[in-house]
This record gives structure tokens, sequence and C-alpha cells, in this order.
């Protein structure tokens, strides 16, 4: 793109930052905005979206077999089973947006049977409790509302 003669260069994922650093000490005279890195120079600036605001509505539909939760399941999937194509995922559909009891329950049947990892996207932090156990088990999710 400078090449072609941009004097305005967006590099659009954490991957590139590097890469934009590197071009932007070379180009002094191109102005470079790389999205979600931390490293900055005199011609390069960072930015991200406010992720916080479309994270509430996700929040809401998150707990519910829609579409848009489903492809975030099955992409999840995908990701774990590429680094152990024998891993299983088990999901437990809440059916609520924020029942501390019921995604305690949920995170509990799941660590029951066994599971090595519970993810989440949950409003509550029950979960969190669930699996407050040092060393044993792991998690993380789209959702950590904890006052």
């Amino acid at each position: 793109m400078v090449r072609k003669g941009a004097n305005l260069v967006f590099t659009t994922s954490f991957g590139y930052m590097d890469v934009t650093i590197d071009v932007a000490c070379r180009d002094t005279d191109v102005v470079f905005m790389h999205c979600s890195g931390y490293k900055t120079a005199e011609n390069v600036a960072t930015y991200l979206g406010r992720m916080c605001e479309p994270r509430y509505p996700s929040g809401i539909v998150a707990a519910f077999p829609i579409p848009e939760v489903i492809r975030g399941t099955n992409a999840f999937t995908l990701g774990v089973r590429s680094v152990n194509p024998a891993a299983q995922v088990n999901v437990f559909w809440t059916q609520t947006r924020f029942d501390s009891g019921i995604e305690r329950d949920a995170a509990d049947s799941l660590l029951d049977v066994g599971a090595d990892l519970v993810a989440m996207h949950q409003d509550a932090p029950a979960i969190l409790q669930a699996v407050d156990d040092p060393g044993r088990f792991r998690t993380f999710g789209n959702r950590f509302d904890i006052g």
C-alpha cells in the first residue's frame, strides 16, 4: 500500500503490530493506525472499538440457542479440536441471561462429568465461583461482569 502511494494505512489485526512498526519506521511520511496493538511510534497510533457496547446485547442472547450463539459455540469447538482432535465440547443451555443458581448448577454439572475447562458467555460470576479451585480448573468467556 505504501509503495502504491498510500499516506494513511490501517492495519486491522493484533498480529500485524510488529510489521506495522517496522514499516512505519522505514516510511516515516506515512501515518499508520494499528488495531488493538500496544506499540506506537511517531507515525503509529492504535485504535479499537468500544467492545463493551456490543457485549451487552450478546450477553442477553448468549444463553439461548440462537444462530449467533451456535456459530460462536461451533467456532469454539473447532478451535479446541484444532489442538486436540479428540476433545469433546459439552454445551449446557441455561435459557437465562442472569441467574447465579442456574449458572452455578450448569458449571457444577460440567465439572462433575470431568470438564477440564469451563467456557462461558454469562453475566453472573457463578461460573467463576464454581471453578475457584486453584490449579484444578480453568475458565474464560466473553462476559465477566463482576462488581
